[in-house]
């Protein structure tokens, strides 16, 4: 019999109050025992050096002694070097260590061990016969590092009945689909995958898949020695998970390390000692790409409208240039001359816009009341059919973006 970590409960810390509430501080200080017993096992499993192994021993150390309710613990440089013998380069680099194997969190000053704690409750034996009903039959479900979500998701049948595992079996047709649209989360690998076969894998069976990403995966975890038959275990162990997992380690900018987090993944190290959910991290990797599309259309946009304005500032420079000599032309005629404020009531009212397929208009402005509206609309008539503008482009009112035309 195995306790699980009880649904009611966010995270370890809770947990152990709850047992140290209901059980005092006997069987609290068992489970921070229990936590000594796995340090060995765990800290062999994830690959960490022995400083790392000396500080969480440390950790736990301070942890029993403190008497306290919970897992944060402040273990500061100077305890490290008279404590543990650890200098102040071995006691950094043991902490991060720690952190990045998901064991340990920081927590302002402090490290919390609730990440490792979550991890081993599971293996720990059960509870006294009083205290079952905390430890048995528990749905539990919590948020570890990179955003690895450990579930163990129940059915509840009528009160009083057992529950069951739900668990969904997915087609062959569907686990085709699944790892055809995680693979299409990483443009590198698919290059490479077409590079490789000299066709497109997107097509492929699963198959097919499986043995050209083995093919190519040394270039994508050049950091692993063994990389055929770590992939070869990560297939028979996980199916076609594998590929969703490798996706989520190339492309997960949440991943410090594709090849440690990889096989963490594959051996069901640190916080994969539980079934691991890789969606989240899949989630994260598609949204990013769908915001770099985003950005790429906007930025696109941008760049054409920048171009349309240019080239119509060109196109309306070089229609203002002819028509102030058309209009030098006309200020010379009888029917205009006679009117010296007439040049400065065109200027003033008579407008160039172009519209969205860049067609010249011309736009009449302030003639209301204006006495000279008749010798405005005249002058404009004029100048857009020795423009070439259309008379049905010759209009009264004004637009965003209308330029004076003289």
């Amino acid at each position: 019999m195995h306790a699980t970590v009880p649904s009611a409960f966010s995270n370890a810390e809770a947990y152990l109050n709850a047992l140290h509430a209901r059980m005092g501080e006997t069987e609290f200080s068992r489970v921070v025992s229990y936590l000594s017993a796995r340090l060995n096992v765990d800290v062999t499993r994830a690959g960490l050096k022995p400083s790392a192994r000396v500080f969480l021993s440390g950790l736990l150390d301070k942890l029993r002694i403190s008497c306290s309710r919970t897992l944060r613990v402040q273990l500061t440089t100077r305890e490290c070097e008279e404590l543990l013998g650890l200098g102040s380069t071995s006691c950094t680099e043991a902490r991060n260590a720690l952190i990045e194997a998901g064991l340990v969190e920081r927590d302002g000053n402090s490290l919390d061990l609730s990440p490792w704690a979550m991890q081993v409750m599971q293996f720990m034996p059960s509870l006294p016969d009083g205290n079952r009903a905390l430890s048995e039959k528990s749905p539990f479900s919590v948020d570890l590092v990179n955003s690895i979500t450990i579930t163990n998701k129940l059915n509840t049948k009528e009160e009083g009945t057992e529950n069951e595992t739900s668990t969904k079996t997915l087609t062959p047709e569907e686990i085709l689909h699944e790892a055809r649209e995680a693979i299409s989360l990483s443009p590198r690998l698919l290059s490479a995958l077409t590079k490789k076969t000299g066709r497109d894998m997107m097509y492929s069976s699963f198959d097919e898949l499986v043995v050209a990403i083995g093919s190519v995966l040394d270039q994508f975890l050049p950091l692993h020695k063994g990389v055929a038959r770590l992939w070869d275990r990560a297939i028979s162990r996980h199916g076609h998970v594998a590929i969703l997992a490798l996706i989520a380690a190339l492309e997960d900018t949440s991943v410090r390390c594709t090849e440690r987090w990889f096989r963490a993944f594959v051996e069901g190290m640190g916080a994969f000692a539980a079934f691991a959910d890789i969606k989240p991290n899949l989630a994260r990797v598609r949204a990013e790409r769908d915001a770099k599309i985003k950005a790429a259309e906007a930025q696109q946009r941008l760049d054409e409208r920048g171009e349309l304005t240019r080239k119509r500032g060109e196109a309306a420079d070089i229609i203002r240039e002819q028509a102030e000599k058309i209009f030098v032309e006309l200020e010379k005629q009888d029917e205009f001359s006679g009117d010296y404020m007439l040049p400065m009531a065109c200027v003033r009212s008579i407008r160039l816009w172009f519209d969205d397929e860049g067609q010249s208009h011309i736009l009449l402005v302030d003639l209301y009341q204006n006495t000279r509206e008749k010798m405005i609309k005249s002058v404009a008539n004029i100048l857009a059919d020795r423009l070439n503008i259309p008379n049905k482009n010759v209009g009264i009112g004004n637009r965003p973006g209308a330029i004076p035309l003289l």
